[in-house]
C-alpha cells in the first residue's frame, strides 16, 4: 500500500483524478490545523498506541463524533453546493485544469456531484455507518455501497 499524505493527482487509462482525504481544502483552519500536527507527530502515535484498544478506540471514536457534532456535521447531510468545501474546492481547481473525477472522503457522507458535463466529484462514505466506496471500471468512476 502507498500512503499519500497530500492531494494526489493522477491519469488511469486516459481519465483524471483528483484524489484526497478531502480535509484541509481551500481555507485554512488553524486550529484543525495544529491538531492535524498533533495526530500526525511520531511520537503521539507511540503514545497512542500505548493505550490499551478498548479505551483509545472509544476514545478516538468519541472524540471524532463530537469535532464533526459541534460543527455541525453529523446527521445533518449534503449542505448545499455553495456550502460543501469539496465542491468549492474542486470548482476552484477545474478553473486552473481538467479533472475528470475529484475523489474525497472526509464529510461521512456518500455522494456523487456532477460538477461540469465531463467532471464529476464522489465523497466516499465511511466504513462505521453508510459504507460506501469507489469503482472505476477503466471507463467510468461510481459509488458502490457496501451491504452487510
Amino acid at each position: 500500500m502507498i500512503i499519500h499524505h497530500g492531494p494526489l493527482e493522477t491519469e488511469l487509462l486516459g481519465k483524471k483524478f483528483f484524489l484526497a482525504h478531502g480535509d484541509d481544502l481551500g481555507e485554512k483552519d488553524k486550529k484543525y490545523q495544529l491538531i492535524k500536527k498533533f495526530f500526525h507527530n511520531r511520537y503521539a502515535q507511540w503514545a497512542f498506541a500505548k493505550i490499551h484498544p478498548d479505551f483509545s478506540v472509544g476514545l478516538a471514536h468519541s472524540w471524532s463524533k463530537n469535532n464533526r457534532l459541534s460543527k455541525g456535521i453529523e446527521g445533518v447531510g449534503f449542505l448545499g453546493e455553495d456550502k460543501e468545501d469539496q465542491i468549492i474546492f474542486a470548482r476552484e481547481v477545474l478553473t486552473k485544469r481538467h479533472i475528470d473525477y475529484f475523489v474525497f472522503g472526509h464529510r461521512h457522507l456518500a455522494l456523487e456531484f456532477q460538477l461540469s458535463p465531463i467532471s464529476k466529484l464522489f465523497v466516499l462514505s465511511d466504513w462505521f455507518g453508510d459504507i460506501s466506496y469507489g469503482v472505476f471500471d477503466g471507463n467510468d468512476f461510481y459509488l458502490k455501497k457496501f451491504n452487510n
